[in-house]
């Protein structure tokens, strides 16, 4: 007898649900095509990065194994798989073969893009697991009578190891469910009847086989408790029957069951009961295995899948093993398993090597390849290289590879030369960009030009650029104009506050001071000459009434004159106190809070909790020197203007809290700045 291997013809599978990147041809206007840089050696670098995959680690890609496709050509003994021997990609090839064709993908690729020749670069996408085709497409031939003849014990044991699981499933159920698929109601015909005796012949030639029903001919009637099924309008007796999808047993009586979660025979087909009494289709998992049956719920063995995730081995049980760190050849296609037994896709590394597989798995030969802004060339045996330095072109758009092998972005100077890549690498042509804060501007060839001290536009947009070519943000005197500028560029019709000073913008993007609208220079030693003018007066302290005359004043009172008189608050402006100051200085447009590590000459410092620093809770005054740590202050306990040491006399003695304020727009000569 011969062996199974030289009686059956294993049938191969091949699922391809995952969509193929399509190669992107170059346009005409692409840079590369123009001819750059001939002198620069290849990198032949296999580090991987986060998209690529070490085939004795695991493989990210993998995608569902729901769906597979059936290949209808047969295995020859040739292809038969053998887990001891390693397929790989150069079969019969030596060492030196190998070596020669690296030399030769590195000779290839050494000469630059031209114009005569177009750069095709393929940009590899990461596959979509929702995009499955349902669809299965199957080789029909029957293996079983040849099983069932050369491998009778093994087909023999199959059957009752089903069994096994049955006799399980039936003592965890403690009753059959019945169903009724369809009814025929009140309908039996009395000719049934009368030729009773006449049936019982043709039903006992039933009994003797195991029947398939043909979908819509027969039909179950109710009797009683029993539901029973006639095809032909003859009742059918001791046979296993399928009716729309579902699988019945019917006894010697003539009584029907749908089982559920058990196998099932007819003929030589081997059929599964999911847990609502359907047929199993697909990749299903049972127990301890995975099993897949095809379109009409039939158990396929003894044959090889490819799926979405992996490439399996169907054994003579029909149980799925998917071998690990193994190539298989399907279909004049190679793939290979990981450790994990999952396909390699995209671009992955075996041993010392990088390989492209495409999203279906099968190893891809002859590409130009930009993988996670990674460029790569793949030659005829599948091998990939990431090569560094090297211009290439994909969509119209030119791009560079740098040092690591990764498309360049921002701007970078080649061989002394300056251009501009934007954040996905597309070289700009033609255009002007903006770069790490920088304004450039492209020719034909991409060859940048810092553009500085000058109004520029992009994409519609005003911007002005500084010395160095930054673009400006914020407000900045231009040509005797306030201008607005954001990230977008000069920006209208706002209201905004620098450094506490603000500003109106008009529809053409110039900024107007608002400040207080108010006469005088603003002048810090303005506002020193009052405090030491009091001083020099002998001007008492006075809480009361006498507070804003001209020989009295408190420490509020004689902060909001000095301020009058250096021309920060209008001539008529009401005399506050402390909560009013702090009012202020939340406003930020007389003065805005500073901190205690920035103050300067001329900072107001306002002691005591807002909502509570009317009286003897709060105290103010002027920072003299910040170096000398001085300050002067209408203070009760000299009871007059003092210039004393900060710490300790602003109330902060007493546990108030301290804040502190510096006055807009304010000019200063520090004329007081070292009195005493």
């Amino acid at each position: 007898m011969k062996k199974i291997s030289n009686k059956i013809n294993k049938t191969l599978l091949l699922a391809s649900t995952l969509f193929v990147s399509t190669a992107v041809s170059t346009a005409d206007k692409s840079y590369a095509d123009e001819g750059y840089d001939l002198n620069v050696e290849p990198s032949k670098s296999t580090d991987l990065d986060n998209y690529e995959t070490e085939a004795n680690v695991e493989n990210s890609e993998a995608t569902s194994d729901d769906t597979i496709n059936y290949d209808n050509q047969a295995l020859t003994n040739d292809e038969s798989i053998d887990k001891s021997q390693s397929l790989t990609p150069q079969e019969n090839t030596t060492d030196q073969q190998s070596t020669d064709s690296t030399q030769k993908v590195e000779a290839d690729f050494e000469v630059e893009l031209n114009p005569k020749k177009e750069e095709k670069v393929e940009e590899v996408q990461t596959p979509s697991s929702d995009n499955l085709d349902e669809v299965i497409y199957y080789d029909n031939s029957n293996l079983d009578d040849a099983l069932k003849e050369d491998y009778k014990p093994a087909y023999n044991q199959q059957e009752e190891t089903f069994k096994q699981e049955n006799e399980e499933e039936n003592k965890t159920n403690q009753a059959n469910d019945t169903q009724t698929v369809e009814e025929n109601t009140n309908n039996k015909s009395q000719e049934e009847e009368k030729d009773h005796d006449q049936n019982d012949q043709e039903e006992a030639d039933i009994e003797q086989t195991n029947y398939y029903a043909p979908k819509g001919t027969g039909y179950f009637v109710n009797e009683g408790n029993s539901t029973r099924y006639y095809e032909d309008n003859k009742l059918v007796k001791s046979a296993n029957v399928i009716v729309k999808d579902k699988f019945y047993e019917i006894d010697q009586d003539g009584n029907a069951t749908n089982p559920k979660t058990l196998w099932g025979r007819i003929g030589d087909n081997i059929y599964y009961m999911n847990e609502e009494g359907n047929l199993t289709k697909g990749i299903a998992q049972i127990k301890d295995n995975k099993y897949y049956f095809n379109e009409n719920g039939q158990l396929q063995r003894n044959k090889r899948i490819v799926t979405n995730e992996s490439h399996y081995e169907l054994g003579n049980d029909g149980a799925m093993t998917a071998p690990t760190n193994s190539w298989v050849k399907i279909n004049n296609k190679k793939y290979y398993n990981d450790n994990e037994g999952k396909l390699l896709k995209g671009i992955a590394k075996i041993g010392d090597k990088s390989y492209y597989f495409d999203n279906n798995g099968a190893l891809t030969a002859n590409k130009k390849l930009l993988a996670a802004s990674k460029y790569y060339v793949v030659d005829k045996n599948g091998q990939a290289y990431n090569l560094a330095n090297k211009w290439f072109s994909l969509g119209g758009y030119t791009y560079r590879s740098g040092n690591d092998g990764k498309v360049v972005k921002g701007a970078h100077n080649i061989n002394n030369n300056l251009y501009v890549f934007d954040g996905n690498g597309k070289l700009a042509q033609n255009k002007s960009s903006i770069s790490a804060g920088k304004f450039y501007k492209s020719d034909a060839k991409g060859l940048a030009t810092v553009i500085k001290n000058s109004w520029v536009e992009l994409d519609g947009r005003k911007y002005h650029t500084n010395p160095a070519g930054y673009v400006k943000e914020g407000v900045w005197k231009i040509d005797n104009n306030y201008y607005y500028f954001t990230q977008n560029g000069l920006t209208p019709n706002q209201t905004v506050t620098q450094k506490g000073v603000v500003y109106k913008v008009d529809a053409n993007g110039i900024a107007t001071r608002e400040d207080n609208n108010i006469p005088g220079e603003k002048n810090i030693d303005k506002v020193m000459e009052w405090m030491f003018n009091a001083r020099d007066k002998r001007m008492t302290y006075n809480m009361g009434a006498g507070r804003n005359s001209a020989t009295q004043a408190d420490c509020s009172s004689a902060v909001y004159r000095a301020l009058i008189h250096g021309g920060f608050l209008n001539k008529d402006a009401w005399i506050g106190n402390t909560e009013t100051l702090f009012q202020m200085g939340a406003k930020g447009t007389v003065m805005y809070e500073v901190k205690e590590n920035e103050l300067q000459y001329g900072d107001i410092f306002v002691a005591g909790r807002p909502g509570g620093s009317i009286g003897a809770a709060g105290h103010t005054g002027f920072i003299l020197n910040p170096h000398e740590d001085t300050i002067i202050h209408m203070t009760y306990g000299k009871n007059g203007v003092a210039v004393t040491q900060r710490k300790g006399y602003m109330g902060d003695s007493r546990g108030l809290p301290v804040r502190y304020y510096r006055l807009v727009g304010a000019n200063s000569n520090g004329a007081y700045l070292n009195r005493k």
